[in-house]
């Protein structure tokens, strides 16, 4: 059986799961913006930076300007969008985004 890199319990399985994604700008210094959060990062590299925020609850920023969440409210995607405008010291116009329900 493949390994679900979700870690979904089965108890997960008729839950909701939430994806929305932002793209803010053309292209972002991971490295930088690293050191504006207090969590530890899931992965960082060039090019993607993630954090886990419960076991099934994810964000990944990408080095081309796009923000991923994964089954983060809307209060959390708020303080993580602030957080990288006030670092670029730039307002982001957020009408670009996908948001899918499964």
């Amino acid at each position: 059986m493949a390994e679900n890199n979700l870690n979904l319990k089965d108890t997960d399985i008729n839950r909701q799961i939430s994806f929305s994604s932002y793209h803010v700008v053309k292209e972002l210094k991971l490295k930088d913006l690293v050191k504006k959060f207090d969590e530890r990062p899931l992965v960082f590299t060039p090019l993607v930076l993630g954090y886990q925020f419960g076991s099934t609850s994810y964000c990944f920023i990408y080095n081309f300007g796009s923000v991923v969440f994964f089954n983060l409210s809307t209060t959390q995607q708020t303080a993580i969008i602030n957080a990288i405008q006030n670092h670029l010291d730039k307002i982001f116009d957020l009408s670009v985004m996908d948001e899918y329900f499964l």
